[in-house]
């Protein structure tokens, strides 16, 4: 599709007053001195069509409005953009006029002969038909382009200067169709190891993946020294001593200190104290069974009037959960009652209020004045009479009533109460039968600890402490052979364990020896996956490399003066992408003059008008700095700054530069102007 201009008309929009000009579809170079209102007229374009000026800018944050001499908005004025365009598709040829009108809005608020400003309004129209904004855009999108496409194929420098370096390089990237993986591994074989790898997941999950692993080994490398240095100073130093001597030596302690603790045995368990002791556990077993045979009846019934007790125990408890509620039910009643009170009293008031009021009945006729019949009179006043006896009937009515129920109240509160002073008495006498079992139950377990004043227990306990006191004189006499025996039992075994100490050294050495080896056969094995790793990881990145060439040299195919580095090459050898305009090796955004700028931007535009199959007027400003020309199938409306024009000259396509200079300026100072370019 090819859209080109054939008029554009600017009224009061910015400093220009009234300006058309008949472009007729043509390519046209548009003259003038600066601040002659050259980039106002792409401005007014770019509004019309996008809602900004040539910065991308918003109404915002530049004025469309005529300013006066004090660079205040001249108001009450209305600023107008309107575009006639060709739209050649499908071999046909359409036209339409696009407008949009702002204004302000001024309103007189209520009460006020004065007008506030409150706003601007934006009118627009397609082919004369008025739109919403919303419709507006639409046409322009369906028609043309939509913005983002439209602003990209109108401005030579907006790709680069205005978009982020993400769009520019995802809008290449598109282009292209990208770099499939294949495209790679046909350029490389050795890259085809990744290949499915990449069919499971995206080449940077498996680098993170793959760095992650790395991380962790790393982690693991670090520590294996550090548990090798821990665990040689934690070795213990071997004894002097071989260590078999020193299994012998404990082998002979064990057997003196056997022999010692036979002899122990022989004084602790001595035939006289073992049969004492013998005796001494018949007496206990024998008290304990006259002890079960004594307790053995009172146990059963103490737990009977245990259970018995229990029973009595919630019939109490349940007995006064309904006093506590009769007596809740008796509080709720006696509250009531007081309102049934409180209201009975102020019906008494009102009836008597009534009872006491005086009938006077009016004698004239309101409306004639005249006194009114004897009969009328007695009916109004029978009337007002029966009125009142109703209104007595009604209060005593409803006193009544509220007096009913309050006596209902007053006798179920004598009832509940009569009924809670049954349930105490009821409740006091379970807590006399409960006292009484308590009474039983103290007696019949005092009786059961009796079983100590059984003759036969008190016989048999005192046959156990003279047993006891026998043993005890026996004990005396050997307890200093005892206490020999058992000094020299402890020597033996303080240095039992000094030598099993001494002799654990051994297999701790043996464990540290074994645990620092383990560490160095795992610290090998690690290494060796840390090295896989890299060269995994070094495969990606060639991998990276190799595709990022791929690509660039892809994109830059495609472009006849711009070239774009896609890609940020690192000093260790790793890539990071971005989108960076290079035109013969002089970097966009650093050194490149304006001119060359121009010749990349519209190299970017034609290229990317290929892609998008659309074709738009192209308004390239500061045209004087470009010296080579660029050949463009887009119409092309040139901005171009000469001294000594103050006015602006249009000159299109097929006509004459000189000509149309002389046609404005006038023929001398056309000459001189000419001259001047001739000389440049």
């Amino acid at each position: 599709m090819n859209v080109t201009l054939r008029s554009l008309e600017l009224e009061n929009f910015k400093g220009i007053k009234h300006l058309l000009i008949h472009f007729d579809g043509k390519d046209a170079d548009i003259y003038g001195e600066n601040e002659t209102k050259k980039t106002t007229l792409a401005d007014g374009f770019y509004w019309l069509f996008s809602d900004k000026d040539t910065m991308d800018q918003s109404p915002q944050k530049f004025d469309i409005k005529p300013l006066d001499e004090n660079n205040e908005p001249i108001h009450g004025l209305t600023t107008r953009v309107k575009a006639t365009v060709d739209i050649e598709k499908n071999q046909k040829t359409s036209q339409k006029t696009y407008e949009k009108k702002y204004e302000e809005d001024w309103n007189r608020k209520k009460g006020s002969t004065e007008e506030v400003f409150t706003g601007h309004t934006i009118t627009r129209y397609v082919s004369g038909a008025n739109l919403s904004k919303t419709k507006f855009d639409k046409d322009i999108e369906e028609t043309i382009a939509p913005e983002k496409i439209f602003r990209l194929l109108i401005d030579p420098l907006y790709f680069n200067e205005q978009m982020d370096w993400k769009e520019r390089r995802e809008i290449l990237t598109d282009y292209v169709g990208g770099i499939e993986n294949q495209e790679v591994f046909e350029t490389n074989e050795k890259l085809r190891e990744l290949e499915e790898v990449l069919e499971q997941r995206t080449l940077e999950h498996e680098k993170e993946r793959l760095k992650n692993q790395k991380n962790d080994l790393d982690d693991q490398l670090d520590e294996i020294p550090i548990k090798i240095n821990e665990a040689n100073h934690n070795a213990p130093e071997l004894p002097r001593r071989e260590k078999q001597d020193i299994k012998d030596e404990i082998k002979d302690i064990k057997l003196q200190k056997k022999e010692l603790e036979k002899q122990l045995s022989g004084i602790e368990n001595g035939g006289e104290i073992a049969e004492k002791r013998k005796k001494l556990a018949e007496l206990d077993t024998q008290l304990q069974q006259i002890k079960l045979e004594h307790t053995k009846d009172y146990d059963e019934k103490i737990s009977e009037l245990n259970s018995d007790s229990k029973k009595i125990q919630d019939d109490i408890d349940n007995l006064k959960r309904k006093i506590s509620n009769k007596q809740t039910d008796i509080k709720e009643n006696k509250s009531k009652m007081k309102e049934l009170k409180e209201k009975v009293n102020e019906l008494v008031t009102a009836f008597n209020e009534v009872k006491s009021e005086e009938i006077n009945v009016e004698d004239k006729c309101p409306t004639c004045g005249q006194e009114l019949p004897t009969d009328q009179l007695e009916e109004a006043k029978k009337k007002a009479n029966l009125d009142k006896s109703k209104r007595l009937e009604n209060i005593s009515e409803q006193g009544n009533a509220k007096k009913q129920k309050y006596l209902k109240l007053r006798e179920k509160n004598v009832k509940l109460s009569d009924e809670i002073a049954d349930l105490k008495g009821e409740m006091q006498g379970l807590k006399n039968v409960k006292d009484d079992l308590f009474e039983e139950l103290s007696e019949l377990e005092e009786k059961s600890e009796a079983y100590q004043e059984n003759f036969q227990y008190q016989k048999k306990t005192k046959e156990k402490e003279n047993i006891q006191e026998s043993i005890n004189q026996i004990e005396d006499n050997s307890e200093g052979a005892k206490k020999e025996i058992e000094d020299k039992i402890e020597k033996l075994e303080a240095k039992i364990s000094a030598l099993n100490s001494e002799l654990k050294k051994f297999d701790d050495h043996e464990k540290v020896k074994n645990r620092i080896k383990e560490l160095k056969d795992e610290q090998k094995k690690l290494f060796k996956r840390h090295q896989e790793i890299e060269r995994k990881l070094n495969l990606c990145g060639k991998f990276e490399k190799t595709k990022a060439e791929l690509l660039e040299g892809k994109v830059n195919d495609k472009f006849k003066f711009a070239k774009f580095k896609l890609f940020k090459r690192h000093i260790n050898g790793s890539i990071e992408p971005t989108c960076r305009t290079i035109y013969k090796g002089v970097p966009y955004n650093t050194n490149l003059n304006n001119g060359h700028k121009t010749i990349v931007g519209l190299d970017i535009i034609n290229t990317l008008a290929d892609y998008y199959g659309i074709r738009i007027p192209i308004f390239v400003d500061n045209y004087e700095s470009v010296t080579s020309e660029i050949e463009s199938e887009s119409q092309l409306i040139k901005l171009i700054a000469r001294k000594g024009i103050e006015d602006l000259v249009v000159v299109k396509d097929g006509e004459n530069y000189f000509d149309k200079l002389c046609d404005v300026l006038g023929e001398e100072k056309a000459k001189a102007i000419y001259s001047m370019k001739e000389a440049s």
